[in-house]
């Protein structure tokens, strides 16, 4: 198939980027790990369905870690309630979270653990969401931010205000990331100087101005009386 784009060639995958949409097509022969790293680029691109299978194929053809099981979750849950789950994926998220409760603790097992207790949080509860929240904080940056990304459907009330509040103040510390202030430095400009007024200069008469006022006001007034008694005259 020919097409134009810019096409990148890594390992067993191919990732063909047009424009605003992205179609990835792997090898029929292509390893666990990149089938793990697939499902990965179908999740972010907001594909879960196809995610869960390439993910499901590489934990399930050897490349089983608390890593690829997590995302494993992630893709089974994410834009899906409990209810809506097929019993096949239940069941395999029950296995994943039961299986974990005996693996060595590290950051990916504790997001599992939590993604496992979920349904356990009222979440009008107060109590029940400052745990949650707690739970949160103590997991890595990576899990923290995947969760909140892609189980929504679990985030409400109190929760979901605490995963805005967390968004707000990431894109804050991240704001001038990457050299940004440098790149896109119109936008990280002082603020300008507020407008400032202009006193007008002060007024300065000199002394010819004010005899010329005052022999203009006496020639008026005497123009006045003269015209008004001609007229007082001819009336009479």
């Amino acid at each position: 198939m020919t097409t134009s784009g810019e096409f990148n060639n890594s390992g067993n995958y191919v990732k063909i980027d047009q424009q605003a949409q992205n179609i990835y097509n792997l090898a029929s022969d292509a390893s666990p790990e990149a089938r793990f790293d697939m499902g990965i680029l179908h999740l972010k691109g907001g594909m879960p369905e196809k995610a869960r299978e390439l993910i499901r194929e590489a934990v399930d053809r050897g490349h089983a870690t608390p890593k690829t099981h997590f995302y494993l979750l992630l893709a089974l849950l994410n834009g899906r309630t409990l209810q809506e789950l097929p019993r096949e994926d239940f069941d395999r998220l029950q296995k994943i979270v039961f299986t974990a409760a005996s693996w060595p603790d590290n950051e990916w097992v504790a997001a599992i653990r939590l993604i496992g207790d979920l349904p356990n949080f009222f979440v009008d509860s107060a109590t029940d969401a400052e745990i949650f929240n707690k739970r949160m904080n103590e997991l890595g940056d990576t899990q923290a931010e995947l969760i909140y990304q892609h189980l929504e459907a679990f985030l409400e009330g109190s929760i979901l205000d605490q995963a805005w509040e967390r968004a707000v103040q990431q894109a804050k510390d991240c704001q001038s990331d990457g050299n940004r202030a440098e790149r896109v430095w119109k936008f990280f400009q002082p603020e300008p100087a507020r407008a400032r007024v202009c006193p007008p200069n002060p007024i300065q008469i000199e002394i010819v101005d004010c005899v010329r006022a005052i022999a203009g006001s006496v020639v008026f007034a005497a123009s006045f009386i003269t015209i008004a008694l001609t007229a007082l005259m001819r009336n009479g």
